[in-house]
């Protein structure tokens, strides 16, 4: 998602089916990359206000032998992008 600096994000995601999903939630621009949480687990939730503008998001990797179904909730001032 793209934010602006000072706008607000409420999320919430939860991995349907898997134990051990190691996710890193960043931010970045053209220059740099921002890591505001490296952890495994099946949910989390929180809020963000951005640092700086640029996109902000989550990477996920499945460390579980199960297939595992994602869902985000996100509230707030953002813009979806494509990659």
């Amino acid at each position: 998602i793209s934010m602006k600096a000072g706008d607000t994000l409420t999320y919430a995601w939860e991995a349907e089916g898997a134990d051990d999903l190691w996710h890193e939630f960043h931010g970045h621009t053209a220059d740099t990359v921002s890591f505001y949480k490296k952890a495994g687990g099946a949910k989390h939730e929180g809020v963000l206000v951005a640092p700086f503008d640029g996109i902000h998001g989550w990477y996920f990797e499945n460390r579980s032998p199960k297939q595992a179904i994602v869902r985000l909730r996100m509230g707030g001032f953002y813009e979806l992008v494509r990659d």
